[in-house]
């Protein structure tokens, strides 16, 4: 019975795994929260759809002068 619990404490197989999955959420909680929300305009996602609208209603109203 020691032997077993010895081997399977010293068992590393599958850890790479779990620590990828837990760098993979760590990951996307940090671009959630560097990105933000697109509807606001503090953040950087709603800082960048500012700046396409901005550019789309410029080549729109480029015909029309």
């Amino acid at each position: 019975m020691k032997k077993l619990m010895t081997d399977f404490w010293k068992n590393e197989e599958g850890i790479t795994a779990i620590e990828y999955a837990m760098l993979g959420v760590a990951m996307a909680v940090g671009l959630t929260a560097i990105m933000g929300d697109s509807s606001k305009s503090g953040t950087f996602l709603g800082s960048l759809k500012g700046a396409f609208d901005s550019i789309a209603g410029k080549i729109s109203g480029a015909g029309s002068k």
